[in-house]
């Protein structure tokens, strides 16, 4: 087989992280394989071209594309162009939706392979987007087990290929329940700024009171790698003395997979770290509160049963969900309790767990696509 070289284009930080390790993947089977196209800095360590980095189209965020239409225009016929002059042998777009599926529009015409890695979320909104991406793409890689019924396999191949968090976060062992009044409780609340505005009075207010009645119960807040602990602390103001301060802590960017491993259970705001904690095996709960005009628009474009990842993928509830009014200090402290020291339903969330990691593909998602790529390129 003669090197290839291959387009890929990540937009967020999440997409350079996958996309990083798909490259390692792809490295380890053809050595000899060269990459450009957009990426971040995990993508760029690995000697990836970038013709923009991915941090620059990000900040410019599509959500604003109107107000940046030529230089949305510009980007868009620049990355054409460069994958004509490079004569790539696919384009791979990760993630990143709305960028994305427009320049796989556009590279279509010139009958170059296009091979989608982490299909876009169709099955949450935005379902008048499946015929487009039929007729676009040449491979879809989905990431979650019931993604392929929604797409017409006869039009472009579908394949499941796991979870890349399986790799990114290794299966945790079921921490034993504590002695009652006693253990580590974890309280992920967010990464965007808009989150932790929407969840963090509540979260203080329910820390402060949780302690107040368990003062031998240990709180943590992981620190998101998109936020500053100064963002988080600013919310305990004139709480960071005596016992609480001793028993509660903001942790540094970067640490959540190892916080939660040392943890006992978890209240984590909806998202995909919701299946880190399940990763994990640590006994969670979700909550997640919006803007109460948001959320009524939300309800009627989006038809989902649940919300939280780890039900969606074992198709019922596995960890209870607390949204909008129900995200209350009430609720979260009944929820905890239940959690750190019911043994019985920390018995069935393992179990369910299980289940969950057996459907997410298991480790070897990346090496998964590697191998797709390759064969349908022979």
């Amino acid at each position: 087989m003669n090197p290839k070289t291959f387009f890929l284009l990540a937009g967020e930080a999440s997409g350079d992280v996958h996309g990083a390790n798909l490259m390692k993947s792809i490295l380890a089977l053809h050595p000899e394989t060269k990459f450009v196209g957009v990426g971040g800095p995990h993508m760029r360590a690995l000697g990836m071209e970038c013709f923009i980095e991915a941090e620059k189209l990000s900040v410019i965020g599509l959500v604003e594309v109107l107000k940046n239409i030529s230089f949305f225009k510009k980007v868009l016929g620049d990355l054409e162009q460069a994958m004509i002059e490079r004569k790539v042998d696919a384009f791979i777009p990760i993630d990143f939706p709305d960028f994305n599926i427009r320049l796989a529009k556009k590279v279509k015409k010139q009958s170059i392979p296009i091979i989608y890695y982490i299909c876009p979320q169709v099955w949450a909104w935005r379902r008048g987007r499946i015929p487009l991406i039929e007729n676009t793409m040449d491979v879809l890689l989905t990431i979650f087990p019931f993604e392929a019924q929604y797409f017409n396999s006869q039009k472009m191949k579908v394949e499941f290929i796991g979870h890349p968090l399986c790799d990114e976060v290794p299966t945790g062992t079921s921490p034993e329940t504590p002695p009652e009044g006693e253990g580590h409780l974890v309280i992920m609340p967010g990464s965007r700024h808009s989150e932790i505005s929407h969840h963090m009075p509540t979260i203080s207010s329910f820390c402060k009171a949780f302690h107040q009645k368990y003062p031998k119960v240990k709180i943590t807040i992981p620190c998101a790698q998109t936020l500053k602990k100064e963002d988080l602390l600013t919310y305990f103001e004139g709480q960071m003395t005596g016992t609480f301060a001793e028993q509660f802590s903001i942790a540094d960017p970067g640490q959540s997979t190892e916080v939660l491993n040392q943890s006992h259970a978890a209240l984590i705001a909806s998202g995909t770290s919701t299946l880190q904690g399940a990763l994990c095996n640590i006994p969670l709960a979700l909550f997640y509160r919006l803007h109460p005009f948001t959320f009524w628009l939300g309800k009627k474009l989006i038809k989902l049963k649940y919300v939280g990842l780890a039900n969606l993928v074992a198709d019922r509830e596995v960890c209870s969900e607390y949204l909008q009014d129900d995200m209350s200090v009430e609720n979260l402290t009944l929820e905890s309790e239940k959690l750190l020291w019911d043994q019985k339903a920390r018995a069935k969330v393992f179990s369910d767990y299980s289940e969950i990691h057996e459907k997410l593909g298991g480790p070897g998602a990346s090496s998964r696509a590697a191998n797709i790529i390759f064969d349908f390129l022979k």
